[in-house]
């Protein structure tokens, strides 16, 4: 009888191990598959991304480019209104600096339509504050 009773509860040990294990089993499948689901749309997500992010890096690499370009003509056109004036008024600055005081005079009529025209010129580059938001 004793055999009989150790015999059941082996047995039983034996079974509830099985079925332990089954169950063990079937949870490693199921985290094996939200494992490998969750690496696919990782996957899927960063491909995504990088397909985002090149067409961003486009677009911000164009802005840059055309950004640059326009900023370098603005330079080249400031400068070149700045060779202009100096050119027209280098004269007449210079003799103003070496002789003015002696002289005391006011500027001629001629120099300060120069120079009006010449403000006129660089007032005109300075941008308003409405183009830029401001």
């Amino acid at each position: 009888m004793i055999e009989l009773i150790t015999f059941i509860g082996v047995v039983s040990i034996i079974l509830g191990a099985i079925i332990q294990n089954i169950r063990l089993k079937n949870n490693n499948v199921q985290l094996m598959y939200m494992l490998t689901q969750t690496y696919i749309d990782n996957n899927e997500i960063k491909n995504k991304l990088t397909k985002e992010s090149d067409t961003e890096k486009d677009h911000l690499i164009k802005f840059l480019s055309e950004s640059r370009e326009i900023s370098y003509k603005y330079i080249e056109e400031i400068q070149n209104k700045i060779k202009y004036f100096i050119d027209d008024l280098e004269n007449e600055i210079n003799f103003f600096d070496q002789y003015g005081s002696l002289f005391q005079e006011h500027p001629n009529y001629e120099t300060l339509i120069k120079l009006s025209k010449h403000y006129k010129i660089f007032k005109d580059e300075i941008p308003k504050d409405d183009e830029y938001g401001r």
